[in-house]
């Protein structure tokens, strides 16, 4: 049978992590709504907000009925631009 060895492990004691404070003024930036990412991170968002109840079911409902109107001007400004002949695939918004 092995010897077990019951030494602690040891780390050497060099520079500490390098951690700086980021200034946020305690509130959030928005976010321009510029692609699908943006307007599903709301969402979810959102969600998690209700979930921690930082917002009333009220509220939560009528940010999904805006988003839901976001999502469906995409739809169609991606369908009138894929059908037009002036447009080429790569001025379609991206998801990223």
């Amino acid at each position: 049978m092995a010897k077990r060895d019951d030494r602690q492990l040891e780390f050497p004691l060099g520079e500490a992590p390098k951690l700086r404070v980021i200034q946020g003024l305690g509130q959030k930036q928005q976010e321009p709504l510029a692609s699908r990412d943006a307007v599903t991170r709301v969402l979810i968002e959102a969600g998690a907000d209700l979930l921690l109840r930082r917002i009333s079911s009220e509220r939560a409902e009528a940010i999904e009925r805006e988003v839901d109107e976001i999502l469906e001007l995409f739809d169609r400004w991606t369908t009138t631009a894929s059908s037009s002949p002036c447009c080429s695939a790569s001025s379609t918004p991206s998801s990223s």
